[in-house]
């Protein structure tokens, strides 16, 4: 007799077992995408900006930092710290159609 004598595979639903682990699975899933994977645009200034890596950092208006990449800079000049900019958030540490205002 084994620990679970009821739990023959004859008596396992493969579709039963898969909607058990499914529904939780997919409801973290979503989960995710509304908060770490979401993308939101938000405010905030320059905080830091190097030409020599051609990154910088912005500190958002919720006081968090965004790393940027320059190609995702979107300004007629070099970024300034204390600048003015528009941003989309991207897993919530990166800064992507940074905009100068």
């Amino acid at each position: 007799m084994g620990f679970a004598p009821y739990l023959t595979p004859a008596s396992i639903n493969p579709l039963a077992l898969l909607n058990m682990f499914a529904a939780p699975l997919s409801r973290r899933i979503a989960g995710l995408s509304r908060g770490f994977l979401s993308r939101e645009n938000m405010n905030g200034k320059v905080k830091a900006y190097s030409p020599a890596v051609n990154a910088g950092v912005i500190n958002g208006a919720d006081g968090k930092d965004y790393q940027f990449q320059n190609e995702t800079w979107n300004g007629n000049s070099e970024p300034k710290p204390d600048q003015n900019v528009t941003f989309e958030s991207i897993c919530g540490f990166r800064a992507k159609q940074v905009i100068a205002d």
